[in-house]
């Protein structure tokens, strides 16, 4: 699937996404699927805190009912995407961020 992708550098982490050095570290991704939009937040799962904030700032928007995964945000039409609320939570978790919380994860994983 193609889709718009936003990523960490290799210049930045050069060891790649899942210890693949040729892969950067996605951030954020857009994709078109037949029935709806995806936006795809990484950050958004490694943060409980900002998933709520995600969570509430969705309904008090009064978009509709959210559909989200684990990292996957869909959206069911272009005339209801929330550009601003999208925008807060690209500021909210900054590719820094999100790289940092990344590095936590993949020590941990390999503590055990």
């Amino acid at each position: 699937m193609k889709m718009i992708g936003y990523l960490v550098s290799l210049k930045i982490y050069s060891k790649g996404y899942l210890a693949r050095r040729e892969m950067p570290m996605p951030y954020i991704n857009i994709a078109f699927h037949k029935n709806f939009i995806a936006l795809y937040h990484l950050g958004i799962s490694a943060d409980k805190s900002l998933l709520d904030w995600f969570t509430t700032a969705y309904d008090e928007a009064g978009i509709g009912k959210l559909d989200i995964g684990k990292s996957c945000i869909r959206l069911s039409t272009v005339d209801k995407l929330p550009f601003t609320l999208i925008g807060e939570l690209v500021y909210k978790r900054t590719p820094d961020d999100w790289l940092a919380s990344y590095k936590v994860q993949v020590s941990n994983r390999y503590k055990r």
